[in-house]
């Protein structure tokens, strides 16, 4: 089918015929056509510019014709394909994990869609914009098993002794890691240095693992002092 308001393919070969083969003028093969005599002309100079015979007009193929009398139509650039928008919440999700950077993110991205993909820079301003629009409060992207954030919470709750029925006062450990949010607490008999460690390893057996580094978020002086 014609595009671009061109004339089917019977028309031109028929109005090529009637002006090279019949030898009719133009007027005339306007008035046999019922075509506008600017197209007409138009369609006649383009055959003599394309250098064709009658001959080779017929043994051509439709598109070869259109692209023999359109050949403009070749020389224009073609349309840039549409870039693919990353997957940003899968992106934000795979830069929590250990040694996942926003370069090698991208560089998966740009293998998956190698034609239309956003650059680096592009690529990194539209995730930040994202980030602000899906409003995410942690700000910092925390690797997995980078960190494990502890405190004493500063509740005291308390148990009764079966056996003699006193009132016993417990301090409220807290450790939670860092990426995942993933937390476990656990009581203890009081603030000391010992505690805390004891606190610490059962938080690790909790969690299977041991991370590469213990943020504390408030420790007693007099432990943090023990440190040094």
């Amino acid at each position: 089918m014609p595009i671009n308001g061109r004339m089917k393919l019977h028309d031109i070969k028929k109005l090529l015929k009637l002006k090279f083969g019949a030898g009719l003028s133009v007027r005339e093969i306007e008035k046999v056509l019922k075509k506008p005599k600017s197209t007409v002309y138009d369609y006649i100079a383009r055959f003599k510019s394309s250098k064709l015979s009658l001959e080779e007009l017929e043994a051509k193929t439709e598109d070869e014709i259109y692209a023999s009398l359109f050949p403009e139509e070749s020389k224009r650039p073609k349309q840039r394909l549409k870039k693919v928008l990353p997957d940003f919440a899968q992106i934000h999700l795979e830069l929590k994990k250990k040694y996942v950077t926003r370069q090698l993110l991208w560089e998966e991205y740009k293998a998956q869609y190698p034609d239309n993909h956003y650059g680096f820079t592009h690529f990194c301003n539209l995730y930040r914009n994202w980030e602000k629009r899906a409003n995410i409060t942690m700000r910092i992207n925390h690797k997995a098993g980078d960190k494990m954030f502890m405190d004493f919470s500063g509740l005291t709750w308390n148990y009764i002794d079966k056996d003699t029925g006193e009132l016993i006062d417990v301090e409220i450990f807290v450790a939670t890691l860092a990426a995942s949010g993933y937390t476990y607490a656990q009581a203890t008999m009081n603030q000391t240095k010992p505690a805390l460690i004891g606190a610490c390893v059962k938080a690790f057996e909790f969690f299977k693992g041991c991370t590469n580094v213990l943020v504390p978020d408030y420790v007693p002086r007099n432990i943090i002092n023990t440190y040094n």
